[in-house]
């Protein structure tokens, strides 16, 4: 008898805690609007001069179907020689935004759309002693893909890859023998994301 009754409270459970977590989940669902700030974390395997490590994301997500995500990030570095002397400085600003269809199973969401982002670098440097310096500009565009599961209501994590067509050029160039001017490709990256749900 014991062991029935400890049977029908462990199933009330169960029942009470599976209708708490679809209640939750049918409320999230019919939510309109959403708001989140994220952290985009990149360019892990190798470090390169050209482009920050992390990005500062906002998320609108509307309808429960479209997410708007704008991007901003920034890097600053110098590089010495062997004797100690500053030898280059870069600066780097990227911004872009992506905009995507999303798809929700339970706690994880799919999304998938386009993104384009800007970045311009300027790179001061001293060769031989011969200082020069140039302004380096990129844009790109194309496909990404990402995947992202929420830990409650207000805090996700996820990962995201994207292919894009890239177009640089340089500016303000004082290079000595500069004679690539402009560069087309393609390029595919990879990051995890962060993001904490406000609103």
């Amino acid at each position: 008898m014991k062991i029935k009754n400890l049977v029908l409270l462990l199933a009330s459970f169960i029942f009470l805690l599976n209708g708490k977590v679809f209640a939750q989940d049918e409320e999230a669902q019919a939510k309109q609007f959403a708001m989140a700030v994220g952290i985009d974390i990149g360019n892990l395997y190798s470090y390169d001069y050209f482009t920050p490590m992390a990005t500062l994301n906002l998320d609108f997500d509307l309808m429960n179907a479209i997410r708007i995500e704008p991007e901003f990030g920034f890097s600053t570095s110098k590089g010495y020689d062997s004797n100690d002397q500053l030898e280059s400085q870069y600066k780097t600003i990227k911004y872009g935004s992506g905009f995507y269809g999303l798809v929700h199973f339970g706690n994880a969401t799919t999304y998938f759309g386009l993104k384009f982002d800007k970045t311009t670098n300027q790179v001061e440097r001293e060769t031989s002693g011969d200082p020069y310096k140039y302004k380096l500009k990129q844009s790109s565009v194309g496909p990404a893909f990402g995947l992202e599961y929420k830990f409650g209501r207000r805090f996700s994590i996820g990962a995201e890859f994207d292919i894009l067509y890239a177009k640089s050029h340089r500016e303000e160039s004082d290079m000595p023998n500069d004679e690539i001017n402009l560069i087309k490709g393609w390029e595919t990256g990879t990051s995890l994301k962060f993001r904490f749900y406000i609103l």
